[in-house]
């Protein structure tokens, strides 16, 4: 009996971790939902975001943690944005590790009716269309949120298009137009946090 408990057991385990495994043939890469969240209807609703998660119980009082992956719609070299850019968008710069690469990334802290946002942005450079991961979440939830960003990278795989010092230089032009993107996903995960922190605020006792 106690054999047979394992055996499902194992099994349901398996095929929990099967349904969180996400493949995605268009750009070929294959990414996994972190555990303890639940697709967004609300997130995918803009055209560019291929995934959107957020926690199925709030961790926090001021709202639930926000992960999306967003297409960036080319490929990415490996030139960063300039400090004084990233300062001008109120965001600082961000080191990630993918693989065995330094990636870009960025950090920024938005107030908006009192609700403070603490939102991280890493831009992954796959092959056939870089992709960008980001993570928001309310204030004093910062440090889990850096520790997802990490897990969520660490469980992307995909061919990089950084390969050779040609293809850097063929994909120079092709980085700086979607500097607009920084501010647009903090925007967003500003927005999507503070419509999860008010119907958490709504739910009813015997809900919840």
């Amino acid at each position: 009996m106690r054999l047979v408990l394992m055996s499902a057991t194992a099994m349901l385990v398996a095929a929990t971790a099967a349904e969180s495994r996400i493949t995605n043939a268009e750009l070929s890469f294959s990414i996994t939902r972190p555990d303890g969240f639940i697709e967004d209807p609300d997130g995918t609703g803009h055209q560019d975001i291929l995934y959107s998660w957020v926690e199925e119980s709030p961790s926090s009082d001021s709202g639930r943690i926000v992960i999306n992956v967003q297409r960036l719609k080319g490929t990415i070299g490996r030139e960063r944005t300039s400090e004084d850019t990233l300062r001008a968008l109120g965001m600082t710069s961000a080191t990630f590790r993918w693989k065995s690469l330094d990636i870009e990334g960025a950090r920024q802290i938005t107030e908006n009716e009192g609700l403070r946002i603490h939102t991280i942005f890493a831009r992954v450079p796959l092959r056939r269309e870089a992709v960008m991961i980001v993570v928001a979440a309310p204030e004093g939830q910062t440090e889990r949120a850096e520790t997802l960003m990490t897990t969520t990278l660490a469980s992307l795989d995909g061919e990089s298009n950084w390969l050779t010092d040609e293809q850097r230089a063929e994909r120079l032009g092709e980085a700086t137009g979607r500097l607009i993107a920084w501010p647009i996903l903090a925007v967003l995960a500003i927005l999507w946090v503070r419509r999860r922190r008010k119907r958490n605020a709504t739910v009813s006792p015997a809900r919840a």
